[in-house]
C-alpha cells in the first residue's frame, strides 16, 4: 500500500508538469494488482528505446537531446522536485 500511494503521488505530480519535453500523463486507473498509465502518444517511442536500437546517430541529434534533458532538469529543479 505504501508503494502504491507513492506511485499515485508521483503520477499526480507528473500530470501537473507543463514542460514540453516531458511525456504528459493523461490519466491512470487500476485493477486488483496493476496500475495502468495513459500517456500521450510518441511516434518514435521512448528515448531509451531509441538509444538501445542505435537510432541516434548524428552529433546534432545528441546535442538536441542533451539540451532537452537539461531543460527538463531545470524545470524539475525550479519546482523543487529534484
Amino acid at each position: 500500500q505504501k508503494e502504491f500511494n507513492r506511485l499515485v503521488r508521483e503520477i499526480n505530480l507528473c500530470k501537473q508538469l507543463c514542460c514540453p519535453f516531458i511525456i504528459k500523463i493523461k490519466e491512470y486507473f487500476q485493477d486488483f494488482d496493476r496500475i495502468y498509465i495513459i500517456k500521450e502518444f510518441l511516434e518514435c517511442g521512448s528515448l531509451l528505446k531509441a538509444i538501445k536500437k542505435g537510432c541516434i546517430k548524428s552529433e546534432k541529434t545528441v546535442k538536441f537531446l542533451m539540451s532537452q534533458i537539461v531543460l527538463i532538469i531545470e524545470c524539475l529543479h525550479s519546482r523543487n522536485i529534484i
